[in-house]
């Protein structure tokens, strides 16, 4: 986005800072809707690193302010991490102690995703889902969830998605070569 001094807004480096900003404040994107009050689907938006929507000051500022970081740490700096005046974050969790749904899961599907299947050598090849929830028994994996991560995750331009039958009934993924 260009202002009126003529800088440009790395949208990209913005959501990664505000995904990893999210993820070291043990914050879900339910619990950040709370805390923060902008809608689960802006925040998503935010978030994704292809996003094309820029933010206003103030949307930048309430992050800042969460985070005990500058505009300028969201905006320009590479891994940033959160400061230590946590006061309202702190609050938000004293508050909510008993709402699990508000933290982020380190178990949820899609950190297993970056995880563990990714990670995957059957990730640069392709994989179908079947094969996934065969090498992952114990995980108790859903196919349609699986699926729906993982083609958030082709949305995002992480992995590809390709069908070898050309019926649009089987999907194989693999990372983006």
């Amino acid at each position: 986005m260009k202002g009126d001094r003529g800088k440009y807004i790395d949208l990209k480096r913005l959501a990664e800072n505000l995904g990893s900003l999210r993820e070291q404040a043990n914050l879900s994107i339910m619990g950040l809707e709370v805390v923060i009050g902008f809608s689960s689907d802006h925040l998503r938006q935010l978030e994704n690193e292809n996003n094309t929507v820029y933010p206003n000051t103030s949307t930048l500022s309430a992050f800042a302010t969460l985070y005990d970081v500058t505009i300028d740490d969201l905006l320009k700096k590479k891994d940033v991490k959160l400061g230590s005046n946590l006061t309202l974050l702190n609050n938000f969790f004293t508050k909510h102690t008993l709402n699990d749904e508000y933290k982020f899961d380190k178990n949820s599907l899609p950190s297993f995703i970056k995880k563990h299947v990714l990670t995957l050598p059957q990730m640069i090849e392709g994989i179908r889902v079947s094969e996934i929830m065969k090498l992952f028994p114990d995980r108790n994996l859903n196919s349609k969830e699986l699926s729906r991560e993982l083609n958030r995750l082709y949305i995002k331009g992480i992995i590809d998605k390709f069908d070898k039958t050309g019926k649009g009934s089987v999907f194989f993924y693999r990372l983006k070569k």
